[in-house]
Protein backbone atom coordinates (compact mmCIF):
# COMPACT_ATOMS: atom_id res chain seq x y z
CA UNK A 1 0.00 0.00 0.00
CA UNK A 2 1.04 3.36 -0.76
CA UNK A 3 2.12 5.93 1.39
CA UNK A 4 -0.51 8.93 1.54
CA UNK A 5 2.43 11.48 0.88
CA UNK A 6 2.76 9.08 -2.79
CA UNK A 7 -0.54 9.64 -4.11
CA UNK A 8 -0.33 13.42 -5.39
CA UNK A 9 -0.58 13.97 -8.85
CA UNK A 10 1.43 16.53 -10.61
CA UNK A 11 0.21 18.61 -13.42
CA UNK A 12 3.73 20.12 -15.40
CA UNK A 13 2.92 22.71 -18.21
CA UNK A 14 5.88 23.40 -20.81
CA UNK A 15 6.18 26.76 -22.09
CA UNK A 16 4.00 27.82 -25.06
CA UNK A 17 4.63 31.01 -26.38
CA UNK A 18 1.36 32.13 -27.75
CA UNK A 19 -0.25 28.79 -27.62
CA UNK A 20 -1.82 29.39 -24.13
CA UNK A 21 -5.14 28.03 -25.47
CA UNK A 22 -3.88 24.52 -26.58
CA UNK A 23 -2.44 23.79 -22.73
CA UNK A 24 -5.88 25.39 -21.83
CA UNK A 25 -7.85 22.66 -23.52
CA UNK A 26 -5.49 20.06 -22.28
CA UNK A 27 -5.71 20.56 -18.59
CA UNK A 28 -9.61 21.56 -18.80
CA UNK A 29 -10.25 17.72 -20.25
CA UNK A 30 -8.08 16.20 -17.87
CA UNK A 31 -10.15 18.02 -15.14
CA UNK A 32 -13.85 17.47 -16.02
CA UNK A 33 -13.16 13.75 -17.48
CA UNK A 34 -13.42 14.29 -21.29
CA UNK A 35 -11.05 11.91 -22.11
CA UNK A 36 -12.48 8.61 -24.15
CA UNK A 37 -11.10 6.76 -20.42
CA UNK A 38 -13.80 9.61 -18.59
CA UNK A 39 -11.08 9.39 -15.33
CA UNK A 40 -11.56 13.11 -14.02
CA UNK A 41 -7.72 13.87 -13.01
CA UNK A 42 -7.47 16.91 -10.51
CA UNK A 43 -3.60 17.93 -10.08
CA UNK A 44 -2.39 18.28 -5.98
CA UNK A 45 0.32 20.04 -7.15
CA UNK A 46 1.45 22.33 -10.38
CA UNK A 47 4.79 23.91 -12.12
CA UNK A 48 4.88 25.74 -15.02
CA UNK A 49 7.06 28.21 -16.88
CA UNK A 50 6.11 31.25 -19.27
CA UNK A 51 2.72 30.67 -20.70
CA UNK A 52 2.75 27.47 -18.63
CA UNK A 53 2.37 29.49 -16.03
CA UNK A 54 -0.43 31.65 -17.04
CA UNK A 55 -2.74 28.47 -17.51
CA UNK A 56 -1.55 27.28 -13.78
CA UNK A 57 -2.57 30.70 -12.21
CA UNK A 58 -6.14 30.10 -13.84
CA UNK A 59 -6.37 26.48 -12.94
CA UNK A 60 -5.29 27.54 -9.38
CA UNK A 61 -8.43 30.06 -9.16
CA UNK A 62 -10.71 28.03 -11.06
CA UNK A 63 -10.16 25.06 -8.07
CA UNK A 64 -9.80 27.55 -5.27
CA UNK A 65 -13.52 27.40 -3.56
CA UNK A 66 -12.97 30.78 -2.16
CA UNK A 67 -12.87 32.41 -6.09
CA UNK A 68 -15.83 32.55 -8.26
CA UNK A 69 -13.62 31.92 -11.18
CA UNK A 70 -14.17 29.02 -14.04
CA UNK A 71 -13.80 27.60 -17.06
CA UNK A 72 -15.97 29.30 -19.31
CA UNK A 73 -14.41 32.82 -17.23
CA UNK A 74 -11.20 31.75 -18.17
CA UNK A 75 -11.93 31.08 -21.64
CA UNK A 76 -14.37 34.06 -22.36
CA UNK A 77 -12.93 36.55 -20.48
CA UNK A 78 -9.46 35.77 -20.47
CA UNK A 79 -8.52 34.02 -23.93
CA UNK A 80 -10.92 34.13 -26.84
CA UNK A 81 -10.61 38.15 -26.39
CA UNK A 82 -7.50 38.34 -26.95
CA UNK A 83 -5.23 40.25 -29.47
CA UNK A 84 -1.71 41.03 -29.97
CA UNK A 85 -1.93 44.63 -29.09
CA UNK A 86 -2.89 43.40 -25.16
CA UNK A 87 0.12 42.43 -24.93
CA UNK A 88 2.67 43.83 -26.56
CA UNK A 89 3.39 47.09 -28.35
CA UNK A 90 6.36 47.95 -31.03
CA UNK A 91 7.94 50.99 -30.43
CA UNK A 92 10.99 51.70 -32.77
CA UNK A 93 13.49 52.81 -30.34
CA UNK A 94 13.05 50.12 -28.12
CA UNK A 95 15.66 48.02 -29.11
CA UNK A 96 18.11 51.02 -28.33
CA UNK A 97 16.44 52.11 -25.42
CA UNK A 98 16.36 48.83 -23.86
CA UNK A 99 16.93 44.65 -24.23
CA UNK A 100 13.91 43.53 -26.50
CA UNK A 101 11.82 44.09 -29.54
CA UNK A 102 8.84 45.04 -27.64
CA UNK A 103 7.46 46.53 -24.92
CA UNK A 104 4.83 44.76 -22.36
CA UNK A 105 3.35 47.36 -20.29
CA UNK A 106 0.01 45.81 -21.92
CA UNK A 107 0.67 42.50 -20.24
CA UNK A 108 1.24 43.81 -16.88
CA UNK A 109 -1.90 45.43 -17.28
CA UNK A 110 -3.75 42.57 -18.23
CA UNK A 111 -1.93 40.58 -15.75
CA UNK A 112 -3.40 42.82 -13.18
CA UNK A 113 -6.67 43.22 -14.43
CA UNK A 114 -7.21 39.51 -14.54
CA UNK A 115 -5.24 38.20 -11.51
CA UNK A 116 -5.28 40.61 -9.07
CA UNK A 117 -8.24 42.40 -9.37
CA UNK A 118 -10.99 39.52 -11.02
CA UNK A 119 -9.60 36.64 -9.43
CA UNK A 120 -7.77 38.60 -5.91
CA UNK A 121 -4.39 36.54 -6.22
CA UNK A 122 -1.83 39.54 -5.16
CA UNK A 123 1.17 36.95 -4.26
CA UNK A 124 2.81 34.03 -5.29
CA UNK A 125 1.46 32.59 -1.79
CA UNK A 126 -2.00 33.47 -2.35
CA UNK A 127 -2.16 30.03 -4.95
CA UNK A 128 -4.91 27.64 -3.56
CA UNK A 129 -2.30 24.35 -4.62
CA UNK A 130 1.46 23.77 -4.04
CA UNK A 131 2.69 25.60 -7.41
CA UNK A 132 6.11 26.55 -8.83
CA UNK A 133 6.45 28.87 -11.49
CA UNK A 134 10.21 29.07 -12.67
CA UNK A 135 11.82 32.18 -13.89
CA UNK A 136 15.60 32.44 -14.82
CA UNK A 137 18.29 34.88 -13.58
CA UNK A 138 19.79 37.04 -16.68
CA UNK A 139 22.93 37.17 -14.61
CA UNK A 140 23.84 33.82 -14.09
CA UNK A 141 21.71 31.85 -16.53
CA UNK A 142 20.05 29.61 -14.19
CA UNK A 143 16.52 28.55 -13.42
CA UNK A 144 14.91 29.69 -10.10
CA UNK A 145 11.62 27.72 -9.15
CA UNK A 146 9.79 30.07 -7.17
CA UNK A 147 6.92 28.10 -4.53
CA UNK A 148 3.92 29.29 -3.61
CA UNK A 149 4.06 27.33 -0.28
CA UNK A 150 7.89 28.58 0.42
CA UNK A 151 8.05 30.97 3.00
CA UNK A 152 10.92 32.82 1.54
CA UNK A 153 9.12 33.64 -2.14
CA UNK A 154 5.32 33.32 -0.52
CA UNK A 155 5.47 37.06 -0.34
CA UNK A 156 6.70 37.89 -4.23
CA UNK A 157 3.88 39.79 -6.20
CA UNK A 158 2.16 37.27 -8.62
CA UNK A 159 2.29 40.02 -11.74
CA UNK A 160 6.13 40.06 -11.08
CA UNK A 161 6.45 36.87 -11.49
CA UNK A 162 4.11 36.13 -14.23
CA UNK A 163 5.94 39.20 -16.14
CA UNK A 164 9.59 37.93 -15.47
CA UNK A 165 8.53 33.70 -16.84
CA UNK A 166 6.83 35.53 -19.63
CA UNK A 167 9.90 37.59 -20.42
CA UNK A 168 10.78 35.83 -23.83
CA UNK A 169 14.80 37.01 -24.82
CA UNK A 170 15.37 39.19 -27.23
CA UNK A 171 11.67 39.95 -28.18
CA UNK A 172 10.17 40.79 -24.46
CA UNK A 173 12.29 42.81 -21.65
CA UNK A 174 13.99 41.31 -18.25
CA UNK A 175 11.64 42.16 -15.68
CA UNK A 176 12.68 42.77 -11.61
CA UNK A 177 10.65 40.69 -8.94
CA UNK A 178 10.36 42.84 -5.80
CA UNK A 179 12.09 40.89 -3.47
CA UNK A 180 14.86 39.49 -5.46
CA UNK A 181 17.88 41.60 -6.44
CA UNK A 182 18.41 41.24 -10.56
CA UNK A 183 16.78 41.23 -13.40
CA UNK A 184 14.78 38.03 -15.07
CA UNK A 185 13.57 36.18 -18.14
CA UNK A 186 11.27 33.62 -19.11
CA UNK A 187 11.79 30.42 -17.04
CA UNK A 188 11.35 28.72 -20.08
CA UNK A 189 14.29 29.11 -22.05
CA UNK A 190 16.52 27.37 -19.12
CA UNK A 191 16.23 24.02 -18.30
CA UNK A 192 12.72 24.66 -17.15
CA UNK A 193 10.75 24.64 -20.77
CA UNK A 194 9.59 21.83 -19.09
CA UNK A 195 9.88 22.03 -15.22
CA UNK A 196 9.46 18.39 -13.74
CA UNK A 197 12.44 18.73 -11.58
CA UNK A 198 10.54 21.08 -9.56
CA UNK A 199 8.44 17.66 -8.66
CA UNK A 200 12.08 16.35 -6.88
CA UNK A 201 10.67 16.24 -3.67
CA UNK A 202 6.64 15.88 -4.06
CA UNK A 203 6.85 12.48 -3.99
CA UNK A 204 4.37 11.76 -6.93
CA UNK A 205 2.20 8.69 -8.02
CA UNK A 206 1.51 10.48 -11.37
CA UNK A 207 2.92 13.09 -13.65
CA UNK A 208 0.92 14.65 -16.53
CA UNK A 209 2.93 16.40 -18.83
CA UNK A 210 0.60 19.00 -20.88
CA UNK A 211 2.24 20.32 -23.60
CA UNK A 212 1.49 22.93 -26.89
CA UNK A 213 1.78 20.69 -30.25
CA UNK A 214 5.81 20.26 -30.59
CA UNK A 215 6.40 19.83 -34.29
CA UNK A 216 9.09 18.68 -37.18
CA UNK A 217 7.50 20.92 -39.80
CA UNK A 218 8.74 24.19 -39.22
CA UNK A 219 9.79 25.04 -42.78
CA UNK A 220 6.81 27.69 -43.08
CA UNK A 221 6.10 28.26 -39.93
CA UNK A 222 4.54 31.30 -39.71
CA UNK A 223 5.79 34.81 -37.36
CA UNK A 224 2.48 35.98 -36.09
CA UNK A 225 3.16 39.36 -37.28
CA UNK A 226 0.94 41.31 -39.39
CA UNK A 227 2.68 41.82 -42.85
CA UNK A 228 2.68 45.12 -42.60
CA UNK A 229 4.47 45.33 -39.43
CA UNK A 230 6.74 42.63 -40.64
CA UNK A 231 7.73 44.68 -43.39
CA UNK A 232 8.39 47.97 -41.32
CA UNK A 233 10.55 46.09 -39.05
CA UNK A 234 12.55 43.88 -41.58
CA UNK A 235 13.35 47.17 -43.23
CA UNK A 236 14.28 49.63 -39.70
CA UNK A 237 15.30 47.20 -36.79
CA UNK A 238 15.95 43.81 -38.93
CA UNK A 239 13.45 41.94 -37.55
CA UNK A 240 14.75 38.70 -39.35
CA UNK A 241 17.44 38.18 -36.36
CA UNK A 242 14.58 38.26 -33.47
CA UNK A 243 12.86 35.83 -35.73
CA UNK A 244 16.05 33.68 -36.16
CA UNK A 245 16.50 34.03 -32.35
CA UNK A 246 12.66 32.57 -31.56
CA UNK A 247 13.33 29.29 -34.02
CA UNK A 248 16.69 28.81 -32.22
CA UNK A 249 15.33 28.93 -29.04
CA UNK A 250 11.83 27.00 -29.75
CA UNK A 251 14.61 24.19 -31.15
CA UNK A 252 16.34 24.15 -28.37
CA UNK A 253 13.82 23.77 -25.92
CA UNK A 254 11.87 21.09 -27.76
CA UNK A 255 15.71 19.22 -27.31
CA UNK A 256 15.32 19.83 -23.44
CA UNK A 257 12.02 18.82 -23.24
CA UNK A 258 12.45 15.41 -24.45
CA UNK A 259 15.17 15.08 -21.70
CA UNK A 260 12.59 15.91 -18.98
CA UNK A 261 10.44 13.11 -20.49
CA UNK A 262 12.98 10.94 -19.05
CA UNK A 263 12.76 12.86 -15.55
CA UNK A 264 9.19 12.86 -15.33
CA UNK A 265 9.85 8.80 -15.68
CA UNK A 266 11.80 8.81 -12.86
CA UNK A 267 10.25 11.20 -10.41
CA UNK A 268 6.81 9.38 -10.50
CA UNK A 269 6.07 6.59 -8.68
CA UNK A 270 3.60 4.76 -10.79
CA UNK A 271 3.35 6.45 -14.13
CA UNK A 272 4.02 9.75 -16.34
CA UNK A 273 1.80 10.89 -19.00
CA UNK A 274 1.90 12.99 -22.23
CA UNK A 275 -0.72 15.25 -23.35
CA UNK A 276 0.69 16.40 -26.49
CA UNK A 277 -1.87 17.64 -29.27
CA UNK A 278 -1.47 16.77 -32.88
CA UNK A 279 -3.26 20.17 -34.90
CA UNK A 280 -3.62 20.82 -39.02
CA UNK A 281 -0.85 23.81 -38.07
CA UNK A 282 2.02 25.25 -36.11
CA UNK A 283 0.66 28.18 -34.57
CA UNK A 284 2.77 31.30 -34.41
CA UNK A 285 4.69 31.90 -31.74
CA UNK A 286 3.79 35.62 -30.76
CA UNK A 287 -0.10 35.45 -32.41
CA UNK A 288 -2.39 35.83 -29.74
CA UNK A 289 -5.41 36.54 -32.14
CA UNK A 290 -5.79 32.72 -32.34
CA UNK A 291 -6.70 31.44 -29.01
CA UNK A 292 -10.12 30.29 -29.54
CA UNK A 293 -9.15 28.52 -32.77
CA UNK A 294 -6.64 27.01 -31.16
CA UNK A 295 -8.59 25.73 -28.21
CA UNK A 296 -11.49 24.21 -30.61
CA UNK A 297 -8.95 22.76 -32.53
CA UNK A 298 -7.28 21.29 -29.21
CA UNK A 299 -10.44 20.39 -27.28
CA UNK A 300 -12.08 18.68 -30.22
CA UNK A 301 -8.51 16.55 -30.43
CA UNK A 302 -8.24 15.60 -27.30
CA UNK A 303 -11.92 14.02 -26.24
CA UNK A 304 -10.64 11.34 -28.72
CA UNK A 305 -7.17 10.76 -27.26
CA UNK A 306 -6.47 9.96 -24.04
CA UNK A 307 -2.77 10.69 -22.44
CA UNK A 308 0.32 8.82 -23.65
CA UNK A 309 2.13 6.92 -21.15
CA UNK A 310 5.74 7.79 -21.23
CA UNK A 311 8.06 4.88 -21.53
CA UNK A 312 12.22 5.06 -22.38
CA UNK A 313 10.60 3.55 -25.51
CA UNK A 314 8.20 6.03 -26.40
CA UNK A 315 10.22 8.83 -25.54
CA UNK A 316 13.01 7.36 -27.52
CA UNK A 317 10.87 7.54 -30.41
CA UNK A 318 9.28 10.64 -30.54
CA UNK A 319 6.05 9.65 -31.53
CA UNK A 320 4.54 12.67 -30.21
CA UNK A 321 5.89 15.03 -32.48
CA UNK A 322 3.85 16.38 -35.25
Amino acid sequence: MLDIFTKKTGFVFSGAGARIAQECALSEVLIKGLTPSGEKIVPDVMSGSSAGAINIVAINAILDPGVEFGWEEYKNEVLFPLKNKDVYTFTPFAPFLGDSVFETNPLRKLFKDIVEERIGYKTLGDLYLPTYISVVRRSSGRNLRLSAKSKKHSSYTLVDVLMATSAFPVVFPTQRIRGLSGRFFDGGTGRDDLPVEAFAKEKCRRIYIISKMRSKRRAKRETGITPSLKEFVKEKMRFELSENALLAIDFLMDDLFVCELDRAIELASDKAFLYIPKLSKDYPILDFSTQEKQYAETIAWAKKTDPLHLTPVTVKRRRFLA
